[in-house]
């Protein structure tokens, strides 16, 4: 039978409170189970508000202990779900097994999981009294020991009871995400229940749009969106921006600040191969037994230029060297017309036969392309001129059918080569040689650029 202490406050016959400990009997062998309560009742008697503890063993830190909190009118008060703290001073806090606080919650919205280390004092032994008047006695030899506190930790399941967040006060990891428990775990569920989660970390900014995303699934990290560029700087020890990489233009920026940017790459020897040197401002490809190579390519995803170190060369797609230059009416001027110089140090379009003048052809027509283009700098208004290489150029073979191995010269038509016949006028006045026919009529055929 259990056995109660209790302290009972009465208004006449009514009972208003009430605090009572027990001792209840127990199997032999085991040990047993005490308790207190204090409850406050309500006009009628009944418990309105009661607070009480249970443990195992006679020690409050024991395991089995715990503390419960019921409230409620009637003889069946219920557990209460929520503890309301009144002041910004207020807390409800676990104790670790020597008293010190492992988990609070304040009233300030504080969440504290973990601590409780602290400083104990510890007899580690005794040396010889021997003073006049101890008698002999030996004197106790202190000392103090760190006594471990507890790792906070904080675990978010789904429905399924698969731990989806994990935050570790000891090592201050966040994991989110995980994959699907042992099925032995889950009994009776359906093959493949439950399932993994991908984890994923979120950023918004104060008008909602998604501007930083860790996505498990992917192992990517997404900066900027929406009308928000993504960046990332990295500094040294004196505050300064080293390291810039620009979502907006896409460039990424080493070095500045006094600091010389430098960008290696390296194998799976873990030997470099690729330098990118600011302060010099050089490129490596590379070395360590490797073949450096260097390869861009066009809007079509083709290789235009290859740049192979172990041969030495240099490929291009194109097939002639180019200059841009100055032309007037430069809007009507369209590749394959064949271009004169002016006395004014301009270019024009030829229209004279057998003009010494002649300089080249306008680059770009059909599929070829220059490989080479000098004078950028007139990129913008000026025609890219053929110096040498293979072009496609207008023809007139009104003048006499075209074979290949043709020499050609300008014609009357203007823009246009002929067929070269008058040796005496050719010399000086050739375009290149034909590579392609042109029985008659007007054309445009591939020529060899060889101004002679």
């Amino acid at each position: 039978m259990p056995e109660f202490d209790s302290i009972i406050i009465k208004i006449g016959k009514t009972i208003m409170a009430k605090l009572h400990t027990h001792v209840e009997a127990t199997p032999r062998g085991s040990k047993p189970a005490e308790g207190g309560e204090l409850s406050l009742h309500d006009i009628e008697g009944n418990p309105a508000l009661s607070l009480f503890v249970r443990h195992q063993g006679g020690a409050l830190a024991s395991t089995g202990a715990y503390i419960g909190l019921s409230a409620g009118l009637g003889p069946k008060p219920k557990l209460v779900e929520r503890i309301v703290l009144a002041a910004a001073t207020s807390s409800v806090s676990c104790l670790s097994p020597f008293a010190k606080p492992v988990a609070t919650l304040s009233g300030q919205g504080d969440l504290t999981l973990g601590g409780g280390e602290f400083l104990r004092e510890v007899l580690v032994g005794s040396t010889p009294g021997g003073k006049p008047g101890v008698g002999g006695l030996d004197t106790p030899l202190k000392t103090l020991s760190l006594q471990s506190g507890v790792n906070g930790e904080i675990h978010c399941k789904n429905d399924h009871g698969v731990e989806t967040v994990l935050i570790r006060g000891g090592s201050g990891d966040i994991t989110l995400g995980a994959g699907p428990p042992p099925l032995e775990q889950h009994p009776g569920m359906p093959i493949g229940m439950p399932k993994g989660v991908d984890g994923g970390l979120y950023c918004k900014n104060k008008t909602g749009v998604e501007t930083v995303r860790i996505d498990g699934a992917t192992g990517g990290i997404t900066l900027g969106n929406q009308g928000v560029s993504g960046e990332i700087w990295c500094k040294n020890d004196k505050n300064d921006i080293t390291v810039q990489l620009l979502g907006q233009t896409g460039d990424l920026i080493l070095g500045g600040n006094a600091a010389n940017g430098y960008l290696a790459c390296k194998n799976d020897k873990n030997e470099i191969t690729v330098e990118l040197k600011g302060q010099g401002g050089d490129l490596i490809l590379g070395g360590n037994a490797t073949n450096g190579y260097l390869a861009c390519k066009n809007d079509k995803n083709e290789i235009t230029v290859e740049l192979l170190g172990q041969a030495g060369d240099v490929r291009l797609a194109g097939a002639d060297c180019a200059e841009y230059v100055r032309v007037q009416d430069a809007a009507g001027v369209d590749p394959g017309t064949v271009l004169i110089a002016t006395e004014d140090r301009g270019f024009v379009v030829s229209d004279t036969a057998y003009d010494r003048r002649v300089v080249g052809v306008v680059s770009g027509a059909g599929n070829f392309r220059p490989g080479i283009r000098l004078n950028l700098a007139e990129a913008s208004t000026g025609v890219p001129l053929a110096l040498t290489g293979r072009v496609v150029c207008k023809v007139d073979a009104t003048y006499g059918a075209i074979r290949v191995g043709d020499l050609l010269v300008t014609s009357p038509t203007p823009g246009h080569a002929m067929r070269a016949d008058d040796r005496a006028r050719t010399f000086g006045a050739i375009i290149g040689k034909a590579l392609a026919g042109q029985a008659g009529g007007k054309g445009a055929i591939v020529v060899l650029v060889a101004l002679a």
